[in-house]
Protein backbone atom coordinates (compact mmCIF):
# COMPACT_ATOMS: atom_id res chain seq x y z
CA UNK A 1 0.00 0.00 0.00
CA UNK A 2 1.67 3.74 -0.59
CA UNK A 3 1.62 6.62 1.60
CA UNK A 4 -0.52 9.62 0.42
CA UNK A 5 0.92 12.76 0.13
CA UNK A 6 -0.33 15.35 2.53
CA UNK A 7 -2.96 17.51 0.87
CA UNK A 8 -2.10 21.89 0.39
CA UNK A 9 -4.58 22.68 3.46
CA UNK A 10 -2.37 20.23 5.87
CA UNK A 11 0.84 21.61 4.23
CA UNK A 12 -0.26 24.94 4.91
CA UNK A 13 -1.21 24.17 8.32
CA UNK A 14 2.28 22.68 9.70
CA UNK A 15 3.78 25.89 7.83
CA UNK A 16 1.75 27.98 9.79
CA UNK A 17 2.28 25.55 13.38
CA UNK A 18 6.16 25.97 12.97
CA UNK A 19 6.27 29.96 12.32
CA UNK A 20 3.98 30.33 15.37
CA UNK A 21 6.71 28.51 17.52
CA UNK A 22 9.65 30.25 16.08
CA UNK A 23 7.90 33.40 16.29
CA UNK A 24 8.24 33.70 12.35
CA UNK A 25 5.90 35.39 10.05
CA UNK A 26 4.08 33.38 6.85
CA UNK A 27 3.96 35.65 3.69
CA UNK A 28 1.55 34.18 1.27
CA UNK A 29 2.00 35.49 -2.33
CA UNK A 30 0.46 34.74 -6.02
CA UNK A 31 2.76 33.10 -8.24
CA UNK A 32 2.46 32.93 -12.17
CA UNK A 33 5.55 30.69 -12.59
CA UNK A 34 4.56 27.00 -11.62
CA UNK A 35 3.83 23.58 -12.57
CA UNK A 36 3.22 23.68 -16.39
CA UNK A 37 2.16 27.15 -16.33
CA UNK A 38 -0.75 27.22 -14.04
CA UNK A 39 -0.76 29.75 -11.31
CA UNK A 40 -0.66 29.14 -7.86
CA UNK A 41 0.70 30.71 -4.24
CA UNK A 42 4.25 30.82 -3.27
CA UNK A 43 4.60 30.48 0.76
CA UNK A 44 7.36 32.59 2.40
CA UNK A 45 8.42 32.14 5.74
CA UNK A 46 10.56 35.12 7.46
CA UNK A 47 12.13 34.88 10.78
CA UNK A 48 11.11 37.03 13.78
CA UNK A 49 13.46 40.18 13.30
CA UNK A 50 14.31 39.36 9.74
CA UNK A 51 12.60 41.88 6.84
CA UNK A 52 11.74 39.84 3.40
CA UNK A 53 13.10 42.55 0.40
CA UNK A 54 12.35 42.34 -2.82
CA UNK A 55 12.60 38.88 -4.66
CA UNK A 56 13.11 37.76 -8.10
CA UNK A 57 10.49 34.73 -8.33
CA UNK A 58 11.74 32.02 -10.68
CA UNK A 59 11.30 32.05 -14.31
CA UNK A 60 12.35 30.49 -17.53
CA UNK A 61 15.67 32.21 -17.31
CA UNK A 62 15.85 31.54 -13.82
CA UNK A 63 13.67 28.71 -12.51
CA UNK A 64 14.87 28.39 -9.06
CA UNK A 65 14.95 31.88 -7.81
CA UNK A 66 17.00 34.64 -6.30
CA UNK A 67 18.58 34.09 -3.84
CA UNK A 68 16.16 36.20 -1.43
CA UNK A 69 13.53 33.96 -2.97
CA UNK A 70 15.31 30.64 -2.16
CA UNK A 71 15.95 32.37 1.47
CA UNK A 72 12.59 32.36 2.66
CA UNK A 73 10.66 30.40 0.03
CA UNK A 74 9.01 27.47 1.96
CA UNK A 75 6.12 25.95 -1.06
CA UNK A 76 4.22 26.70 -4.06
CA UNK A 77 0.76 25.36 -3.47
CA UNK A 78 -1.39 25.33 -6.42
CA UNK A 79 -4.14 25.51 -3.87
CA UNK A 80 -5.44 26.15 -0.26
CA UNK A 81 -8.27 24.42 0.07
CA UNK A 82 -10.32 25.54 3.41
CA UNK A 83 -9.80 22.01 5.16
CA UNK A 84 -8.31 18.80 4.25
CA UNK A 85 -8.27 16.81 1.28
CA UNK A 86 -6.02 14.11 2.74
Amino acid sequence: MSEMTRCNYCTMQIILAEAKRSGARVITKHSSFGLYGSHGTDVFVVPAGEKMGKYKAPSAKNPNGDKEYQKYHRAWLAEIPYRCEC
